[in-house]
């Protein structure tokens, strides 16, 4: 199942309710960039990514994200982060690869429910970087901003 965006969410929650434990949501942001060392005019890029994560998850419980893809105008970045929100732990910006050695996706990461039923758990992309082949080389970080790429509801522990 490959859904973008707003759409896969409310099809996921639906079939959460029929035992589907994961759903893979892909949106793309436009987002502003830079490159270190500075460059004269650094454009925007599409940031795409593309995670597999439960649409539903039970509170005090453990649920895994799988990272599919992150890139950049469908380039896949070496290094770059997303944004846990809400009632998870560990929540905050998560990093995924390395300025060294790069990244082979999928990814996947474990969380705990922190948070009570009826409360939400969001994933947003925050930060996407590519090296250059550039003399010197150089790094491009775009940093994209918007509605997150998918959105957990907290439902009561299965009795």
């Amino acid at each position: 199942m490959r859904m973008s965006g707003f759409a896969a969410l409310g099809a996921a929650v639906g079939l959460g309710l029929l035992g589907l434990t994961g759903c893979e949501v892909s949106n793309s942001y436009l987002s502003p960039c830079t490159t270190s060392p500075p460059s004269p005019h650094p454009s925007p890029r599409n940031v795409g990514m593309t995670i597999d994560a439960p649409p539903q998850v039970q509170a005090g419980s453990t649920f895994t994200v799988t990272v599919k893809d992150l890139n950049m105008d469908g380039q896949q970045v070496q290094f770059g982060s997303f944004l846990v929100g809400g009632g998870a732990s560990p929540s905050g910006t998560i990093g995924v690869g390395s300025i060294t050695g790069g990244t082979t996706f999928p990814v996947t990461y474990q969380f705990t429910v922190t948070g009570q039923p009826g409360e939400t758990i969001t994933i947003t992309p925050s930060s996407a970087s590519i090296i250059l082949s550039l003399n010197p080389p150089a790094t491009e970080t775009c940093t994209p901003a918007g509605d997150p790429l998918a959105t957990l509801q907290i439902v009561e522990p299965a009795s």
